[in-house]
């Protein structure tokens, strides 16, 4: 879990459920909005805001620490073969399991692709 200090200059303010709508539109799922409202205005009392920065700075970092997951989400990474892979679930909360411990599992599932991409890559 981070905790920033970001400048407003490159935060971009977004309401959740106008991204979400126009997110819709521009894949072809929804007929409208065609346009979006980036205003940064919350438009219904569910609603929230979000904010977008274009890249991560060290020195915009305050505080960083693990994120230890709730009941519900350690059951829905663990019964999804992808996320299960993915994260390691330890004392602390959530990690990114190493290339090479997830190319583990996956050289066991598919012995002849994981020995090709890992002991004999092409060129």
């Amino acid at each position: 879990m981070l905790k920033l200090d970001v400048p407003a200059e490159v935060a971009l303010a977004t309401s959740y459920a106008v991204w979400n709508d126009y997110l819709g539109y521009a894949t072809g799922f929804q007929d409208q909005p065609e346009q979006m409202d980036w205003s940064g205005r919350k438009t219904w009392e569910f609603d929230e805001i979000q904010v977008c920065i274009p890249e991560l700075h060290r020195e915009w970092v305050v505080r960083a620490r693990p994120y230890a997951p709730d009941a519900d989400t350690v059951a829905r990474i663990e019964a999804d073969p992808v996320l299960r892979d993915r994260f390691a679930l330890t004392r602390d909360g959530l990690r990114r399991r190493p290339i090479r411990e997830r190319m583990g599992s996956f050289r066991a599932q598919h012995p002849r692709i994981g020995s090709r991409i890992i002991d004999r890559p092409r060129i």
